[in-house]
């Protein structure tokens, strides 16, 4: 979806000229400053600053990026999460981390732009998270309907002796018992991103590291 060419405006803080406003291509993902004057001044003014540096754009990649998230946000905001759950889905959250990635600058040279990057990544990182939790709740709330029929049993004689009469022979003081156990396994990019950065506060795995850990592990987007 993203390519590694950005288009970028300059925007050149110096004497108006022709020179003023350049818009250039770069392949390197990499920041930079470009720096120039205009020419010299009529009656022999002096040139332009050429200390004055020149601030390259990304943004116009990144405000696509977030138009991607647009209708997720619109949609949590009127309380439809079912839309959430179907289209948020753990792909998905793990090809927008690795995008996001993609369009990670240097913040030395680029600290606003990183500022609103990682604030998109951490909206991401809420978004999924509600998603969890609404899936944990959606448990919960079929495991009461389940607890709360088998507590009207005991209030309910009729539904009591029902169900005693169901396990008629079927109750053993010494049952016969199966033991086995299970092999815990973790995905490979699950187990790379505890092993770089920890377990993940809160269960949610920060979009940035994610997507380190699964390019580690040469997880291929789908």
């Amino acid at each position: 979806m993203f390519g590694n060419q950005f288009q970028k405006t300059v925007f050149y803080n110096g004497a108006i000229s022709s020179n003023a406003i350049r818009t250039i291509s770069n392949n390197s993902s990499s920041g930079g400053y470009y720096n120039g004057g205009s020419g010299g001044g009529s009656g022999g003014g002096s040139g332009g600053n050429t200390d004055t540096p020149v601030v390259l754009n990304y943004y116009s990649e990144l405000a696509l990026f977030n138009q991607t998230l647009t209708n997720l946000f619109y949609n949590y905001s009127l309380g439809n999460m079912d839309y959430i759950v179907s289209n948020l889905t753990k792909a998905v959250y793990y090809n927008l981390s690795i995008k996001l990635l993609q369009l990670k600058k240097d913040a030395r040279v680029f600290p606003e732009y990183e500022n609103i990057r990682i604030s998109i990544g951490r909206a991401l990182e809420g978004l999924y998270k509600s998603v969890l939790e609404y899936l944990d709740c959606q448990n919960m709330s079929k495991e009461i309907v389940i607890l709360t029929e088998k507590e009207s049993i005991l209030h309910d004689m009729t539904k009591l002796k029902a169900y005693l009469e169901s396990l008629a022979g079927s109750v053993s003081l010494f049952p016969d018992i199966e033991i086995s156990t299970i092999a815990a396994t973790l995905k490979p990019e699950i187990a790379e991103y505890i092993r770089l950065y920890g377990l993940p506060v809160g269960g949610v795995f920060e979009a940035d590291k994610l997507a380190i850990a699964l390019r580690n592990v040469k997880y291929v987007t789908t």
